[in-house]
């Protein structure tokens, strides 16, 4: 299964741009993997990762604020926001 959406976040309850995240895979008991570009890169570098490890569960990319299809976004862009914010993110689409 393949999806691709923007996903509304939100820290300390601001309400922010949402984050362009491409899904693929099952949803089960295993965790979900989150895989991140380097530098400028986007999701679009992960495509065939995503293909090859969604046969094994469930397995997200997103593009970071300002970068790929993720609109710009307000305030600090620290790496542990992003990572933790892209966990939250995904729960909230398993649901």
């Amino acid at each position: 299964m393949r999806r691709a959406l923007l996903l509304a976040a939100s820290a300390a309850g601001a309400a922010e741009a949402p984050l362009y995240v491409d899904c693929r895979g099952t949803p089960s008991t295993s965790p979900t993997v989150i895989l991140e570009a380097g530098a400028f890169g986007t999701s679009a570098d992960w495509d065939y990762v995503l293909d090859d490890l969604s046969a094994g569960g469930r397995v997200c990319a997103y593009d970071r604020a300002g970068i790929g299809r993720s609109p710009d976004r307000p305030g600090d862009r620290g790496g542990s926001r992003q990572g933790s914010q892209s966990c939250d993110d995904t729960d909230q689409q398993s649901q």
